[in-house]
């Protein structure tokens, strides 16, 4: 009988230690998925969702999916006058306008730097539009109050959408999506210059 308890100890410590390393491995795995700054999925975690929404995409006919490419303005140049910090504060600011205009089911991924991707799945043109208005509108609500010390945070986007005409791999696809949405970017930025 003693000898039994023992075993139904060391099972019982077994299985303690266990639901510690399952813990402690989901929070690393969250720590990988999700960047420390911004809260929002890292790039290789984002892309990985991005690359599973066009894999859907392309087999439902009849949808569209929509990008829409973010780069904060003059992150460099607040960097380099005001210090790193300032700087982390304007991407923060940019981070949580995404978080509070985009819809529940979209994707934010930080691509890397100053710059963010939200994927917009069953999203046209006209939904890509109106997220870019709702972000627009939030920045600046945002950037009036959260003003770093070089100003007012801005950022500039561009979006891109494809249909269910689109054919492709799924890293084709992905390609041709950020590619177009970044070109459309960096033409709002020019503008602003």
């Amino acid at each position: 009988m003693n000898m039994v308890k023992k075993q139904d100890d060391r099972i019982k410590d077994k299985i303690e230690r266990l639901k510690r390393e399952n813990k402690e491995l989901r929070a690393k795995l969250k720590a990988m998925e999700y960047d420390r700054l911004t809260s929002i999925y890292t790039r290789h975690a984002g892309e990985g969702r991005l690359y599973a929404e066009l894999d859907r995409f392309s087999r439902e006919k009849g949808k569209s999916i929509s990008v829409a490419f973010i780069d904060g303005d003059r992150i460099k140049e607040i960097n380099d006058r005001y210090g790193h910090r300032e700087g982390d504060r304007a991407i923060k600011a940019i981070a949580k306008a995404i978080r509070k205009t985009k819809r529940a089911y979209d994707i934010a991924f930080r691509y890397g730097g100053d710059e963010f991707v939200v994927v917009m799945p069953d999203t046209g043109r006209n939904g890509a539009q109106g997220f870019l208005k709702r972000f627009t509108d939030h920045i600046s609500d945002t950037a009036k109050i959260s003003k770093t010390s070089q100003g007012i945070v801005q950022a500039s986007v561009g979006i891109s959408t494809l249909t269910s005409k689109e054919k492709g791999s799924i890293r084709e696809l992905a390609k041709r999506l950020l590619s177009a949405a970044d070109k459309n970017m960096y033409k709002q930025k020019k503008k602003r210059q």
